[in-house]
């Protein structure tokens, strides 16, 4: 694993951070880079499984050139057959055409994009190729102790929970930004248009137009066993609704109206009494008991 980290300072604290990032310093496994991101994708010939990357916010100066269409293709030009790129998105601070032309920009170089959503952060997957969801291997990754561990952090290390947090695949992902305009180094747009939304609350807005393109992840997934495939089917299509009424509350509390918040989590945990992110904010925020 290649890991490019720009701020030396950000290195010298890792190990203040060990438990976290799992001792990456001391790993054999982990090369530690102390360059920009896009500049050591422009000068090695390396190719990569996956390309991953959490920036800092798009409308702050400089962090759109992580954003722009050149980068885009810079990436899928270092990226190995079957090989994914991931990019995160925040929900917050970011107009809904803000996150339109963030999401149209990376779905013109990877048409194969599918859409998950975490907490109030977007994070966009895409492929050269169409993009299988093999539920089975996705149980084999999850159950590594250490994923475990780190994904209980943040209510996701069962496997159904997890996969829930899928929004839509690649044709909605196009229907969703169709018509945005696209972010270029010569016209980086979001980097203006991104800092008039830096004191407004965007979230809902943006959770209600991202609901109205979800679809429920069964038909996507690819089972060796019949039998689990149907029974797992049920289960998460049962979840997805249970998800809605939840992404509902969630733009609610984001509002702060939070009786109404109450109210579609208490919903959600109707349809599923298991559903974590309801029980994480009934359980982390005592007002909304």
């Amino acid at each position: 694993v290649d890991n490019v980290e720009i701020s030396p300072t950000v290195i010298k604290a890792a190990p203040i951070f060990s438990s976290e990032n799992n001792n990456v310093l001391d790993n054999p496994k982990s090369r530690i880079i102390n360059d920009d991101g896009r500049s050591y994708l422009a000068v090695t010939d390396k190719k990569y499984d996956i390309i991953t990357e959490e920036p800092m916010h798009p409308s702050l100066a400089g962090v759109i050139n992580l954003y722009t269409r050149e980068y885009y293709e810079l990436v899928k030009a270092h990226l190995k057959q079957g090989g994914i790129m991931s990019q995160w998105i925040p929900l917050y601070n970011l107009s809904v055409e803000d996150v339109r032309m963030l999401s149209a920009t990376f779905t013109s170089v990877f048409p194969h994009t599918s859409i998950w959503i975490a907490n109030t952060d977007i994070f966009l997957i895409g492929s050269n190729e169409r993009l299988v969801i093999d539920y089975d291997r996705v149980i084999e990754r999850l159950s590594s102790p250490e994923i475990k561990r780190l994904l209980a952090d943040i209510d996701l290390e069962d496997p159904e929970e997890f996969l829930s947090t899928f929004l839509m695949n690649e044709r909605m992902a196009r229907a969703f930004s169709e018509g945005a305009d696209i972010i270029t180094d010569n016209m980086p747009i979001v980097e203006f248009t991104g800092p008039k939304s830096l004191a407004l609350n965007t979230i809902s807005p943006n959770i209600a137009r991202l609901i109205s393109f979800r679809e429920p992840i069964t038909g996507f997934l690819k089972f060796k066993d019949p039998k689990t495939g149907h029974d797992v089917s049920a289960r998460l299509q049962k979840k997805s609704y249970a998800v809605r009424e939840n992404l509902i509350g969630r733009a609610y509390y984001a509002d702060g109206n939070f009786p109404k918040a109450v109210e579609y989590f208490d919903r959600s945990l109707a349809i599923d009494p298991t559903d974590r992110n309801s029980l994480h904010y009934k359980s982390k925020h005592r007002f909304l008991k």
